[in-house]
């Protein structure tokens, strides 16, 4: 397990030499190098890890302790579609964004959607929208709405495999195509 984690740490990091007590952050890694390094181990050893794990995470030791201990999640490989004249709209072009001038606000956010190994080489868009809902009630100081900021990206971000499109199918919001949801 930990010639397998060192393996993936050198590829995605482009680092020879490192070790299991190496720090990530240090070795120049960021979010979509993590995202890619999650993916692999989920491809490699059956094991996934939520984003938010990562934080803390980050050496191959506590990783491996991490994957001991953790369920084991099959891999699933994304076949590529056959060639056809023309393709159904993508979620991409059905994306809307809901902003409000009260303190419940939602934002939508564009996020990489390549956390499958399989779609690292694919050219093209891969991108979901992120629904982060957020309440900046006139009564709450700045370091208290910036640490629930925190916490409600977390969460969002280890949810961002979830479709857009299929959230708004699930909560059942009127659609019209000339404005905002209603």
């Amino acid at each position: 397990m930990l010639k397998k984690s060192l393996y993936i740490w050198e590829e995605v990091l482009r680092c020879d030499e490192i070790t299991i007590d190496d720090n990530m952050y240090e070795l120049g890694s960021n979010s979509l190098k993590v995202a890619s390094i999650v993916s692999r181990i989920q491809k490699t050893m059956d094991v996934k890890i939520p984003l938010s794990e990562m934080f803390q995470l980050t050496t191959i030791r506590k990783q491996a302790e991490y994957i001991r201990g953790a369920s084991k999640s099959k891999y699933e490989k994304i076949y590529p579609v056959s060639e056809k004249n023309y393709y159904e709209t993508s979620s991409v072009e059905k994306r809307m964004y809901k902003y409000t001038g009260q303190e419940d606000i939602v934002v939508g956010i564009p996020i990489a959607g390549r956390m499958h190994e399989d779609v690292e080489n694919v050219v093209g868009m891969f991108v979901n929208t992120l629904a982060m809902r957020n309440y900046p009630v006139g009564n709450k100081t700045f370091n208290d709405f910036l640490m629930e900021l925190k916490e409600n990206s977390i969460k969002a971000y280890e949810n961002q495999e979830y479709q857009f499109e299929e959230l708004l199918t699930k909560i059942n919001v009127t659609r019209d195509v000339n404005s905002i949801i209603k």
